[in-house]
């Protein structure tokens, strides 16, 4: 069982039960199903079935958006932004893909080498909670220009974004080419090993990474993955310090610190350190906690408590090495 709650309220949201083997087979196969037809289409009519995508999205932008900002926290403002850019990608690679997938002729000891494209199957995307629209969107617009269908495992927090999109594909395309699973981690690994998965690309931490990684090579498929980092941000003495302040926090708090990509530590030469903190706490003292749902909100609420108690805990520990608050 699965449960989704508010992390602003704490309320329930929905309950889901995990999909049992039979019912993840019937979906495999009604997606095999759907690839023979959609691998036959050429790219300009797999791109208008992108583009219908892409404007439905747009159309249902505030439904989409409040969904996001229920599940996991996102200020309303962020999650509209966030659809928008799914659209844009639709309309992106259903513009783009053919040429980005054009046979490419290489040098080779032969007399001629090309590079063809070809559909490999069904890609399983295991994405995560952070971006729960754009996450899916980027790899499942790409992988499916390219005439591949997609099955997608969400992340739990994110059940509802993920029934949504499955939704949304079901309403504009004839055949299946799209569609979600609600499992367990002992699940998702006996997955990857199914003989009509062709592909696994996951974006997460290292750890599931790790564990993706080990579970397709082992069954001889091929995967991407995409992991979290630590990235810092180094402050030099030929800095703008009050602009590397101001992107430092907005990049730091952005959907309250939960990006792969966001500062994890600020790093500033001697030179420039007093005046760099001074900036950084102005600028973070401008920040405040709101409801999500309200326009005005820039920072909304992490999005589970577990998360919530860890960022304490490191707060606390902080104040014990000499920190201050």
């Amino acid at each position: 069982m699965i449960t989704t709650i508010n992390p602003a309220t704490e309320e329930i949201i929905q309950q889901y039960q995990l999909h049992t083997t039979n019912e993840v087979n019937a979906r495999l196969e009604s997606l095999h199903h759907g690839w023979r037809q959609w691998k036959a289409l050429s790219f300009d009519e797999r791109g208008k079935y992108l583009s219908v995508l892409g404007k439905k999205l747009l159309e249902k932008k505030e439904e989409y958006a409040t969904l996001i900002t229920r599940e996991m926290g996102k200020p309303i403002r962020a999650a509209c932004a966030e659809i928008e850019k799914c659209a844009w990608i639709c309309e992106y690679f259903a513009e783009n893909a053919e040429k980005h997938l054009l046979p490419e002729v290489i040098q080779t000891s032969l007399k001629k080498s090309t590079i063809h494209y070809q559909p490999m199957g069904i890609i399983l995307g295991i994405m995560p909670w952070n971006f729960p629209f754009w996450q899916v969107f980027r790899a499942m617009a790409t992988s499916m220009m390219a005439g591949n269908v997609f099955l997608l495992k969400h992340a739990p927090i994110s059940t509802g974004a993920s029934l949504a999109i499955e939704a949304l594909w079901a309403e504009i395309a004839p055949m299946t080419v799209f569609r979600s699973v609600i499992l367990d981690e002992q699940q998702v690994s006996a997955l990857i090993g199914h003989n009509q998965i062709a592909g696994v690309t996951l974006t997460g931490s290292v750890r599931a990474g790790k564990s993706v990684a080990k579970y397709a090579a082992e069954a001889m498929k091929k995967y991407v993955l995409e992991l979290g980092g630590s990235d810092p941000y180094i402050i030099l003495s030929d800095a703008d310090v009050a602009a590397a302040a101001q992107v430092c926090v907005q990049s730091r708090l952005a959907n309250a610190g939960q990006v792969c990509i966001a500062p994890k530590r600020l790093i500033a030469v001697d030179s420039v350190y007093d005046s760099f903190r001074a900036h950084v706490l102005e600028k973070t003292q401008m920040y405040s906690c709101g409801n999500p749902l309200r326009d005005e909100t820039v920072l909304g609420p992490m999005a589970r408590a577990d998360l919530r108690d860890l960022v304490v805990r490191h707060v606390k520990e902080c104040i014990q090495h000499g920190a201050t608050v």
